[in-house]
Order: structure tokens, then C-alpha cells, then sequence
């Protein structure tokens, strides 16, 4: 389970071409609530000690007039424009009050509570939570050597057969540890590199990355047409 002593870290973005004004997603508004308040609503409340958001300095002050009522969360500010990767170095490196593990997320995913339920606290390694891909539609067994189809399934189950998984948007690891590691990678490589599939890679490559398994409903807000689904989810919720 993850400890009440442990930091949750959100990466909040920057400004989205692929939503109504431009704003960073967590702070559109679902149902006249921002984003990031229907988020952290599906948190149960004892989970972390504090819930930490990485915001580019030009969108502070709409992040800390948003957070105002929560005493438990903390903004740290990174640089405008910056990956992912540059905003997890940068909270590494200048974050004053670590603890000594930390869970990273993403705000504009939503989630059962199953989704935090699971172990975190491992030493020497990173943890990373990963989804099967399912579709209504079957999968399709084919030959990459010529065109004939070897068969066909069902492919809308929680975990399929043969299934295809994805990154479900949550890693853990020992704050040092993954402070380390991450000095490592950008020095040997460079810090143009993405998050969640260079260095994520690499720590596969370096036989530190290990995974979880995530099956629950997972709804990501990745256009307007996403928001529907997620109000009804967040509906159902409360029911």
C-alpha cells in the first residue's frame, strides 16, 4: 500500500492546443468544477502526506487561487514550456521537503480507487503501473510474413487474452533512487528526452523498472469529447 509518509507529485502541463482556450487541462472547467478538483476528489483522503503540483511559473497564480482552500497541497513551480522529464528534474533537484518515497501522476487521468492500491514502497527499483489495451472490436491475429489471418478473439475484456498493455500514468520509486538514476540518464544522454519512453526504456535497459498491472476503468482527457465520458464516470462515483 502506499504510505501516509509519502508524497503524491502531479505533472500539470502547460498550455493545450487541444482544448477551448489553452489552458493547462487541469484547470478546465468540468461540470463548473476545474479539472483538478474533480481529480482530486478520487484520492481517498489518507493516502499521502501531501499532494505536490509541478506548475510552469506563467500559470502559478491560477493553480494557487484554485488550491487555495486545501492545506495539503503545494504548488512547485518549473520552468515555462518544459517536458515532463525536465519538470521531474527539476523537482528532484530543487524540491526542498522530499520524502523518501514519492508517487508521480497525471491530473487529467480518472480512476478507480483500485488504481492506488497497490505496492510502492520498493527499494532500488521504479515502479510503473501499466494497462491492457482493450477495443470492441476483436483482435486480429495476422502473419508479419504475408497476408493470411491466423485467427481471431474478443478483445473488450478487462485483461484480454494476449493482451497489449500501456503505461497507466502512475510510477513510484525511493526519491534518492530515482534522483540518481535520472542524474545518470540525462548525463549520458540528453535532457530532449521524454519521460515516459526514453528514460523509461533506459531503466528497463538498466533492469531497475518493474510494473503493476492496472484493469479497472481508466479514462484519460485527451479532447472535449473525453469530458462526457469522465462526467459520467465521476457520477457514478458518487452514486
Amino acid at each position: 500500500m502506499h504510505s501516509y509518509e509519502d508524497n503524491l507529485v502531479l505533472f500539470c502541463g502547460g498550455e493545450t492546443q487541444l482544448m477551448p482556450g489553452k489552458l493547462p487541462k487541469p484547470l478546465i472547467k468540468l461540470d463548473k468544477k476545474a479539472m483538478l478538483l474533480n481529480y482530486l476528489d478520487q484520492i481517498p483522503t489518507n493516502l499521502f502526506l501531501k499532494v505536490i503540483l509541478l506548475v510552469e511559473e506563467h500559470w502559478l497564480s491560477e493553480f494557487e487561487l484554485v488550491i487555495a482552500p486545501f492545506k495539503h497541497i503545494e504548488i512547485c513551480a518549473v520552468s515555462n514550456s518544459s517536458s515532463t522529464l525536465l519538470k521531474l528534474n527539476e523537482y528532484l533537484a530543487n524540491y526542498s521537503n522530499h520524502t523518501d518515497f514519492t508517487t508521480f501522476s497525471y491530473p487529467d487521468i480518472f480512476v478507480e480507487e483500485s488504481y492506488w492500491n497497490y505496492t510502492t514502497r520498493i527499494k532500488d527499483r521504479v515502479l510503473v503501473s501499466q494497462k491492457p489495451l482493450t477495443s470492441r472490436f476483436p483482435r486480429i491475429f495476422s502473419s508479419p510474413f504475408n497476408n493470411k489471418v491466423k485467427g481471431v478473439s474478443g478483445y473488450h475484456s478487462k485483461v484480454p487474452a494476449n493482451p497489449h498493455f500501456i503505461f497507466a500514468g502512475k510510477f513510484s520509486s525511493e526519491t534518492r533512487f530515482l534522483k540518481k538514476y535520472l542524474n545518470t540518464f540525462i548525463s549520458q544522454t540528453s535532457e530532449k528526452m521524454k519521460l515516459e519512453v526514453d528514460f523509461f526504456d533506459w531503466l528497463a535497459s538498466e533492469e531497475v523498472l518493474i510494473c503493476d498491472t492496472y484493469i479497472d476503468e481508466w479514462i484519460i482527457s485527451d479532447s472535449p469529447k473525453d469530458h462526457q465520458a469522465i462526467l459520467q464516470f465521476i457520477n457514478q462515483e458518487k452514486i
